[in-house]
């Protein structure tokens, strides 16, 4: 049996006035997943807000096994590995995001308005921590706002994995106490040469914000990930780097995609003969969309539903379409976290299972509603799992 994961990160989201007091998932057309809802069963997973900010550890648990350490991983790993660097265990990698700090609180993350305005501070940080710390050290861009730090070890230990999302409105003096010194050392001169740097004087003019200070998150080591024992039945498909990076840490077959969020075409995000191709290869094929929600406090949740409807047309369609073909497939179809403007929240995110063997239950939608009313109820995410692979 075929079996496709969909997750799109932080789908599920809150009632908004401006959606007629639904949710972005009730409001969205999205007619493939409604039609697998009608034809499948619903239900919703529990998260806590916490969990909710570090949606992408499920892709992790999704390849949990025999010889693979998943628990230990860390997204900064992963990130160098994405971007070519090779695995040195000398070496000490994390992700960085740009923030916005007004009177010591943590405002925001911030995001420049192009690669080369990121660069330009990274360059200027980059060389100041060289000075401070060590000649070798090395910063590379990783998408607008975030980028990978590498250190010499250092003595440095594990960071603690908490997101841009779980420090706003934190005192960053007081974070910074919480870190290793060499780990604060980078803090502080990241909040010493991007207060004065030009870039940021030109957006304080501007009345926008500035990108005053870096917050570093889930560094460490990749020790104890090792070649899935499945792996040449496995694949992961995705337009997210440190998606790619697993992949490819764990041996896995991985597909570049391109971001539905920016499509404007009619079709897919994916090359649907190279999806075909792999279908027949592999038994079990993970598609990871990151989060549609708004980096734009501006924006309003009408974005957050033309984001979901462009991944309901460029990438559950085409699944559908290709697994309806199939002899034999399921399709599990999921919100991988809860998110309200971006923040984290605690809630239920809904999911739809679909295919062989699944009869349809009382659910008609793809939305936090009807998953109350699914058939699976409210089960653990590694139960679920079970029972999408039970033949």
């Amino acid at each position: 049996m075929k079996k496709v994961i969909l997750m799109v990160d932080a789908a599920a989201d809150f009632p908004s006035p401006a959606l007629r007091d639904q949710t972005p998932l009730e409001t969205a057309r999205c007619p493939h997943a409604r039609a697998l809802a009608r034809e499948g069963r619903g239900g919703a997973l529990k998260f806590t807000a916490r969990q909710s900010s570090h949606s992408m550890s499920m892709l992790g648990q999704v390849y949990r096994g025999e010889g693979v350490a998943l628990d230990r991983v860390r997204w900064g790993p992963l990130a160098g590995r994405s971007l070519g660097w090779d695995p040195d265990s000398s070496r000490f990698r994390t992700l960085g995001h740009f923030v916005t700090c007004v009177d010591d609180v943590i405002t925001c993350a911030a995001f420049p308005h192009a690669l080369s305005e990121q660069n330009a501070l990274l360059e200027a940080l980059r060389d100041a921590l060289r000075s401070e710390l060590s000649p070798t050290v090395e910063l590379a861009s990783f998408g607008k706002g975030r980028f990978v730090v590498d250190l010499p070890l250092l003595d440095l230990g594990n960071l603690d994995s908490l997101t841009p999302a779980d420090v706003v409105g934190k005192s960053m003096a007081k974070l910074r106490r919480r870190l290793p010194a060499p780990l604060e050392t980078v803090h502080r001169v990241a909040e010493e040469v991007l207060g004065t740097h030009a870039i940021n004087q030109v957006r304080l003019d501007l009345g926008e914000n500035p990108l005053n200070g870096i917050w570093m998150w889930s560094g460490g080591s990749l020790s104890g990930v090792n070649r899935h024992p499945e792996a040449h039945r496995k694949a992961l498909v995705s337009c997210e780097p440190l998606a790619l990076g697993l992949a490819k840490a764990l041996g896995l077959e991985a597909l570049d995609m391109e971001n539905p969020y920016g499509l404007n075409r009619i079709d897919a995000a994916f090359d649907v003969g190279a999806f075909l191709e792999m279908t027949g290869r592999c038994d079990e094929i993970t598609v990871w969309i990151p989060a549609p929600f708004l980096r734009d406090q501006a924006e309003g949740p009408e974005e957050k539903v033309r984001r979901l409807d462009a991944i309901d047309y460029y990438v559950t369609g085409p699944i559908r379409a290709i697994l309806e073909d199939q002899p034999s497939a399921r399709l599990l179809l999921m919100s991988a976290g809860v998110r309200n403007r971006g923040l984290p929240e605690k809630g239920r995110a809904p999911f739809v299972l679909w295919g062989d063997g699944v009869p349809a239950d009382e659910t008609q939608g793809w939305h936090e509603r009807d998953a109350l009313r699914g058939a699976l109820g409210v089960p653990k995410f590694a139960n679920l799992l079970e029972t999408l692979r039970r033949t």
